[in-house]
């Protein structure tokens, strides 16, 4: 993926360029945003809840901003930025020269993916869950839900090796399929 269709594919106030070789990308996908977003008749409310006790509850009207959309779309660039600002942004990412992608998970965790891996990075909230050593997301099939691997989900098969034995390395240069050995 160049360039050009990665920034299409996200917008340009989702990006921070310090002008050197790395480049920041914040999500565009607002599930990897902490907080609710609660509609009601003439406005919209962003809420932070932790350990049952409001931590921020902000309220945008309609009649403040022009219109229930202005409202709406007020509330949605709070959420980013207050998530932001107080770091609740899950899987924020770095394009490493164009070259590779480096993507933060928990844990202080991070794994690095292919360019061509921003649309599965974007559409899902991949951490380490406790049993895991790998990246690992939600999926839901027939009304059930499932851990699934990044490497799953990529590659198809959870058999595969590392060649450099780094487990959060899934660049294609790096992975080896097992039918494939």
């Amino acid at each position: 993926m160049e360039l050009e269709t990665i920034s299409s594919f996200l917008k340009e106030k989702d990006v921070k360029n310090d002008g050197g070789d790395v480049i920041m990308i914040l999500p565009t996908n607002i599930k990897k945003y902490v907080g609710h977003i609660r509609e009601y008749e003439n406005r919209y409310v962003y809420e932070y809840i932790l350990n049952k006790e409001v931590k921020v509850k902000e309220s945008f009207y309609a009649r403040d901003l022009g219109s229930k959309e202005g409202a709406y779309h007020a509330v949605l660039l709070f959420q980013k930025k207050w998530c932001q600002n107080h770091n609740y942004v899950t899987n924020i990412y770095y394009n490493i020269k164009n070259e590779y992608i480096i993507v933060e998970l928990n844990e202080n965790k991070k794994m690095k993916v292919d360019v061509e891996d921003i649309p599965m990075i974007e559409n899902h909230n991949w951490r380490i869950q406790n049993n895991f050593s790998y990246p690992t997301t939600f999926q839901s099939e027939n009304k059930k839900r499932e851990f699934i691997s990044f490497h799953k989900m990529k590659y198809g098969t959870n058999k595969i090796h590392f060649k450099n034995n780094d487990k959060l390395d899934y660049r294609r240069e790096n992975v080896i399929l097992y039918d494939e050995l």
